[in-house]
């Protein structure tokens, strides 16, 4: 990370201060991102289940494919 990256979070600005002749690195104000909401385990479970479905892993057997299928049915409403 350098000082002149255009695309780093913090920008710094060095100055010099006359006087006692030491650089002073100046950074402009932190605006944190707002909070995002918690997935519900529902969510997770079905990600989850879709990127098994995706990738199929050899350890994937047709018994957890039914038993994530059958928790993702459960939980519909």
């Amino acid at each position: 990370m350098g000082f002149g990256n255009s695309e780093s979070r913090i920008s710094r600005r060095a100055y010099l201060n006359r006087k006692r002749a030491t650089a002073k690195v100046v950074r402009e104000s932190y605006k944190p991102h707002p909070p995002r909401p918690a997935p519900t385990p529902r969510a997770v479970l079905k990600e989850l289940f879709d990127l098994l479905e995706e990738y199929a892993p050899i350890w994937y057997t047709e018994e957890l494919h039914d038993r994530a299928k059958a928790a993702l049915s459960s939980n519909e409403k």
